[in-house]
């Protein structure tokens, strides 16, 4: 539920989009529209963005291990199998992840 009221709200996540779309008050505003779509599931906006980054730590894992995989050439059905629960709802991330690669 946390994941598709964060992706509901791109500004939150997506650093791609110009900063006067994504300033410090329109982002605090939508974690806060996110905590208060949550009904109780989460306390409030730290929570929220703790569990977020959690996630977003996780899903980095997984690819990493993945492009790993790749590269060594033993990417098989074996990392299907490891899926991670959220994963295919966080793909939502590869646009986060490039971000951070060209770094």
């Amino acid at each position: 539920m946390l994941i598709g009221e964060i992706q509901k709200r791109e500004p939150s996540w997506n650093f791609k989009i110009p900063v006067v779309e994504r300033g410090r008050n329109t982002v605090q505003k939508l974690w806060e529209e996110v905590v208060s779509t949550m009904n109780g599931h989460v306390k409030d906006v730290n929570e929220a963005k703790n569990i977020w980054k959690k996630m977003r730590y996780n899903y980095s894992r997984i690819v990493a291990r993945e492009n790993n995989a790749k590269k060594s050439g033993s990417a098989g059905s074996d990392m299907k199998k490891n899926k991670w629960p959220y994963y295919e709802i966080m793909l939502l991330l590869k646009i986060y992840s490039l971000t951070i690669e060209s770094k």
